[in-house]
């Protein structure tokens, strides 16, 4: 389990660069786009240019690449959360499957997804007591956490926006040019809250074997 796990996290780090390499290259081809029309709003269908082209590109390799990071990003979450009850004498609050199951179902998605990585980020700290039941609750989260929530929130509600609204090419590309910068820093926030906290588990994991080994020394 702790191989796998560390595996899915680094698979996870490495598609949310990816990523955001994709969305950054996107910046450029949405700003170009953006320009054109605003120049030449009437004749904007009629001329070639490259940079819609581009942009078009850009759009299914971003499309494609999140569907692969999502879903690396869910199976790290399910075997994380797992590994973390093995780890804790409490009971947790959700299931590992739970734990990946609230971001499809509606409304709750707006707030159980932030209340798991809460969850994971308290209990995952490699001090915790376990036969402290208060312990956990009076932790505090980490203001990463509240960062990647508020930018899952901002990137999901501009696409939101982006998808139901009629709009000209021109406010279509700003939209997607401050789609792609919310993004970016999502994946950057991602990134290192992921890092965090499969190194968090990684200490709880050691700590716990060292306690185990000094007991079996104290009592042969």
């Amino acid at each position: 389990m702790e191989l796998s796990t560390r595996r899915t996290a680094g698979a996870v780090k490495l598609l949310l660069i990816i990523h955001a390499v994709l969305l950054f290259a996107g910046l450029y081809a949405h700003l170009s786009t953006y320009r054109l029309y605003s120049e030449m709003p009437e004749l904007y269908w009629h001329l070639p240019h490259p940079a819609r082209d581009v942009q078009r590109f850009v759009v299914l390799a971003q499309l494609c690449s999140f569907f692969i990071t999502a879903i690396f990003f869910l199976l790290w979450t399910y075997r994380s959360y797992r590994k973390l009850s093995a780890l804790s004498d409490r009971n947790l609050r959700f299931s590992p499957g739970w734990a990946v199951g609230w971001y499809f179902v509606p409304i709750m998605n707006l707030f159980r997804p932030y209340q798991v990585m809460e969850e994971m980020w308290k209990e995952s700290a490699p001090d915790a007591d376990p036969s402290r039941i208060e312990e956990g609750k009076s932790r505090t989260g980490s203001p990463l956490l509240k960062g990647w929530w508020g930018l899952w929130l901002l990137s999901h509600l501009l696409a939101g926006v982006l998808g139901v609204r009629p709009m000209d090419p021109g406010e279509s590309a700003l939209f997607m040019f401050l789609t792609g910068i919310a993004g970016i820093l999502l994946c950057l926030v991602t990134f290192f809250l992921v890092r965090a906290i499969d190194q968090r588990l990684a200490k709880k994991r050691a700590l716990m074997e060292r306690q185990i080994r000094e007991k079996a020394r104290a009592f042969p």
